[in-house]
């Protein structure tokens, strides 16, 4: 049966295995191309000629999520167990345990990230590191991930990276419970309602391992109230529309016709709940999140969140941290 590679469709592991003077490496695949289809291939140690390969299809991806986990998983470390001490070369639309013995663990890993565990950002726009898992509920972002069609044009003048998943962390994202060393989201909780935000701290909780630290920034709603008293002190006829455009809170405009309508209700823009200290302390603390305190940019002791964290989102912020 022959077989064409294409790595634009397939995802890389991030682990080698070195089995007997043999390499190998495997590649996933990637959710948004049909057929699912694992590959693992075997090169010589010492002349690094590539006389090995194992391929299997998948109609259904649940049937290789121990491998490409629905293109939204990496395995931390795989070890093939293989006849005659090396693969061999053969493709099968069968079973792939079925044929080759494969012992792996599952826990779900980016691209690029260390062994310290799991680190998921959630409402991640065009932030999207690597090393960590980048999830957005961004319709847009949907649309782009759209083959064919979402290349055509996108709403955005920058499109995302292709690093960026559709999730929803209301609806829960595709990520083992207690998996997760890390969880960020940076100027997110305010637009969902106060029922979601609840939700949503409980599937952010559910995510993070024992000891694992959730870092939320959300922008200072005390901030902005006390700034726009002090501006009414002052004398200031524009200190209400500075209020309301700084909390995302007022509407210029009245939605107008079928379009503006159905644009209106998908717009995620406008801010749902805001947040002060106090209350943003005690949802979390509710939740099961202990460890308060709040933080500022770059003081995590994880240095993992150096790579996902923006200087300017903390600005007439609130920022705390958390721990399980």
């Amino acid at each position: 049966m022959g077989l064409t590679f294409n790595p634009a469709q397939e995802r890389q592991w991030p682990r080698l295995l070195l089995l007997n003077g043999n390499v190998y490496v495997g590649f996933g695949a990637h959710k948004d191309f049909f057929p699912w289809r694992v590959w693992l291939f075997g090169h010589s140690g010492v002349t690094i000629a590539g006389d090995q390969y194992y391929s299997f299809r998948a109609d259904q991806p649940s049937e290789v999520h121990h491998f490409a986990a629905q293109g939204q998983r990496r395995l931390r470390d795989v070890r093939f167990v293989c006849m005659n001490a090396g693969l061999t070369r053969k493709s099968s639309d069968s079973n792939a345990s079925a044929r080759l013995n494969m012992i792996a663990t599952t826990e779900g890993v980016p691209e690029g990230q260390s062994a310290a565990g799991t680190y998921v950002q959630y409402g991640c726009g065009l932030c999207a590191p690597q090393g960590w898992i980048n999830f957005d509920a961004s319709l847009t972002l949907r649309w782009e991930r759209i083959p064919i069609a979402g290349k055509l044009g996108t709403k955005n003048k920058n499109r995302f990276p292709p690093n960026v998943l559709p999730g929803d962390i209301v609806r829960g994202l595709p990520i083992p419970n207690g998996s997760c060393s890390g969880v960020y989201a940076s100027h997110v909780l305010e637009h969902l309602s106060l029922n979601d935000f609840q939700t949503a701290l409980q599937n952010t909780r559910k995510l993070l391992r024992k000891g694992g630290i959730f870092r939320v920034v959300v922008p200072d709603l005390e901030w902005a109230a006390r700034e726009y008293i002090r501006r009414v002190d002052q004398g200031d006829p524009a200190a209400n529309q500075f209020f309301l455009d700084v909390t995302c809170l007022g509407k210029k405009e009245r939605a107008k016709g079928i379009a503006a309508l159905v644009h209106h209700s998908l717009a995620t823009s406008m801010h749902a709940w805001m947040w002060d200290s106090l209350s943003l302390s005690q949802a979390l603390r509710n939740h099961g999140f202990s460890h308060l305190r709040h933080c500022c940019f770059a003081d995590c002791e994880d240095p993992m969140f150096t790579l996902v964290e923006d200087p300017q989102r903390f600005q007439n912020a609130i920022a705390l941290e958390a721990r399980v």
